[in-house]
């Protein structure tokens, strides 16, 4: 290649340009012959199955007689005669409109933890909110470490400005 004059350079470069055409186009034929050649045994599967669909029904219907003779024969279809309950007791529902414990076990909602649960009215999950966060305003300050130089001093003021702000209802 060192030694190849500029029109042979340009003769390599069409037969590399022309190779890749015809590998483009050699590789799009063998995809679309792949693609129909699925799709026609597809169809060619289903057309068999159709084909056999009574066949195949009959198998399956002789297979439940003979497991239904298989359960008859072994017993195992025989079930236990049923006791006599009382009649079932009815059950009022609770109230939780104000709050109160669900307790373990089954009532008109289920307590599978073994232990009592509380419910809470909505005022009582907002106290508990306001609890969870301090019950005062919270704070979300973004610094970029490679920039903030903040003093202590200069982080109080602007939380200062934050507090005066949400005071009178301006945005922080």
């Amino acid at each position: 290649m060192a030694g190849a004059t500029g029109g042979q350079v340009k003769q390599l470069n069409a037969l590399a340009k022309s190779g890749a055409k015809l590998a483009t186009s050699y590789g799009q034929a063998t995809a679309d012959a792949m693609y129909d050649a699925g799709r026609a045994a597809g169809h060619g599967f289903l057309s068999g199955l159709l084909a056999q669909k009574s066949a195949i029904e009959k198998t399956m219907a002789l297979l439940a007689v003979t497991a239904v003779r298989s359960i008859r024969v072994s017993g195992a279809a025989t079930l236990p005669k049923a006791k006599k309950k009382a009649p079932a007791k009815k059950v009022k529902p609770k109230k939780y409109d104000s709050g109160g414990w669900l307790q373990p076990g089954l009532s008109t909602g289920v307590n599978a933890t073994g232990r009592p649960e509380p419910i809470l009215t909505a005022g009582q999950w907002d106290a508990v909110q306001r609890g969870l966060s301090g019950g005062g305003p919270s704070y979300h300050y973004e610094i970029n470490a490679r920039t903030a130089d903040f003093t202590v001093a200069e982080l109080e003021h602007v939380q200062r400005v934050q507090e005066a702000r949400a005071r009178v209802g301006r945005p922080r």
